[in-house]
Order: C-alpha cells, then structure tokens, then sequence
C-alpha cells in the first residue's frame, strides 16, 4: 500500500537531482509504512544502539525469529516512539514536510517476506483541467434556488490560516459497491464526485493569527461522501468520517479549524445566516450525521486516518 503513493516527477534532468528525487521518493514510503502502522494501532518502538547493531545484517528469517518476542509484547522493553494519537485532527501537526532521509527499510519490514504480495490497486488517474466535470464548484447566490431535484445543498465553513498559502479539505463521492478500484464515483455515472472546500490563495501567506474563512454551500448528487484529504497531500483513506445526503436534502457539515483541532463545530449559525435569503431552504436545514471510519483505495502522497468529534452514527 505504501509504495502505491503518488509518484512526483524531478524538477531538473541530471543524475544528482534524480538520486535526491529518489532518495525522496523512498523517505515517503517509509513514512507511510509507519503511517499505515499506525494508523491500525501498532506502537512504533525503538530499540537501542546496541540492539540495531546486533540486528543489522542478520536475514529476513532470523530478523523475524530474533523480533518475535517483541511483537505485540505487553510489557515492552523498548522504548515507544510512536502511536495513534489523532494527529490529522490537531492544529500543532506539521503535515505534508518531507521525512528524513532513512539510509535502510524499517526492521518490522525487512523481518516479513514481501516475495508474493501484490501491489495495491491505484485509482485511475485524471488529466486536470480547469473547471473538470468531476469537481462541484461553490454556488453562487443567484444559484441557490436554481438547484435540480436530483440534487441535495451541503454548506461548509473553513476558517483559520494554516500552515501553507490557502488551505482546506477535500471530499470524495464514495463510488457503488463491486466498483473497480481503480475507478472513482465520476468514472461510474459520470456525474460529479468531488468537491473543495479551503480558505483563499494569496501572494502571501500571512501570519497564523490571521483568521481567513470559506462558508460555501455545493450542489452535489446524492450518496455517500467522505472527507477524502487535506490539501490534496494527506490522504485519509485509513479512515475518515462520511455523511450520507438524499436528493432534496440541506446538510450542514460543520466548521472546519484550519489552525485549532479540526472539530468540527457543528453550530448551525453559520448556515442559517448562509440561508437568510433562501427560507424555503432554511426550513429543511439538518447538521450532518457523520458515519465514522469509512476508507477508501490510497491515492495521495502520505496516507493517514482521521477521527472527529463529531456527533457520530455507526457506518
């Protein structure tokens, strides 16, 4: 799974800038075996100087004999260096940064035989364009009441500077049952599966204090959609809150934090004010019923797991 991560391209021809791009490319996958790991509750353990010395060199088969103790072991000897704590959720997380470069695989991997695993299926890539079909637009106001019967009206609010120049979340219609992989919602019916929802690019990117805000409202088929990334980077298909949406509804999703812990808030203030003009909507307005846990196949570049504090149903 890790090594179906998005590939990026070296910015220059040469030997030296495809060695670093390399290097690169390597140093994510190692992160999101970790990530993976963690993400489904193993402690990521480091073992002393000594220890790695002892171990370094051995082959798969003793590696495994000589870490069986350690697996899973109740009373670790080893000091923890990692676990599950929610971190996609916390404004103080440094996401997206590049990993340090690591000169060898992880002991945990180099201890397993990979010889017959197959490599994850990777969803089917999409020339981008501008204004792609898949891809919901905010609504204007004039459109607001122009909405098709076929459609339901969810609203979202971001607000905060986070840690690059514009910031926000994206969510992904989950696509039916038996569906290929490698195919998304859009490739099934052809009707869109994605939308954005993130504060404004500027020149620059302003202090942290700053307070930018998107309260936008999107016109989307129905079905079930889930919080699929955060910038296009973090790709939370281990595991990410969903709301299901039926024609004719009007969901509110929440406030987003950009820079605080992610919430949501689900005060339904923000919508009602979006609504003033559109009482007839106003009247249906519900918050979002969020369907915890729900994965989907890896496309981004780091892979991790999200939970929110959210009002919750069971998916």
């Amino acid at each position: 799974m890790a090594t179906s991560a998005v590939p990026t391209n070296a910015l220059t021809p040469g030997l030296l800038p495809v060695l670093i791009h390399d290097a690169q490319t390597s140093a994510r996958t190692q992160a999101n075996i970790e990530n993976c790991m963690v993400a489904r509750g193993w402690r990521v353990m480091r073992v002393s100087g000594a220890v790695a010395s002892d171990l370094r060199g051995l082959s798969q088969s003793d590696l495994a004999l000589r870490l069986e103790s350690r697996l899973g072991a109740d009373h670790p000897t080893d000091a923890m260096a990692r676990r599950f704590t929610n971190e996609a959720a916390l404004g103080d997380t440094i996401w997206g940064a590049m990993p340090a470069y690591l000169d060898q695989v992880q002991l945990s991997v180099r201890a397993v035989d990979l010889a017959d695993v197959k490599p994850e299926p990777k969803r089917k890539p999409r020339v981008a364009k501008r204004n792609p079909p898949w891809a919901v637009a905010p609504l204007k106001p004039e459109q607001l009441n122009a909405m098709g019967a076929d459609q339901a009206l969810v609203i979202v609010r971001a607000i905060g500077n986070g840690q690059t120049n514009g910031q926000g979340f994206s969510f992904e219609r989950v696509p039916p049952e038996h569906t290929p992989p490698e195919l998304g919602a859009y490739d099934v019916d052809g009707r869109p599966d994605t939308f954005y929802a993130g504060v404004r690019w500027t020149l620059t990117k302003g202090s942290a204090a700053e307070k930018r805000e998107l309260l936008a409202g999107y016109a989307l088929p129905p079905g079930r959609w889930r919080l699929s990334q955060k910038m296009g980077t973090l790709d939370l298909c281990l595991g990410a809150p969903a709301f299901d949406i039926r024609a004719g509804d009007v969901i509110y999703l929440g406030a987003l934090d950009l820079v605080g812990n992610l919430g949501p808030d689900m005060d339904p203030a923000p919508a009602t004010m979006y609504l003033a003009a559109a009482p007839a909507l106003a009247a249906k307005l519900k918050t979002a019923m969020w369907i915890a846990d729900t994965t989907a196949v890896c496309s981004g570049v780091y892979y991790y797991r999200l939970e929110t504090g959210a009002s919750q149903q069971p998916g």
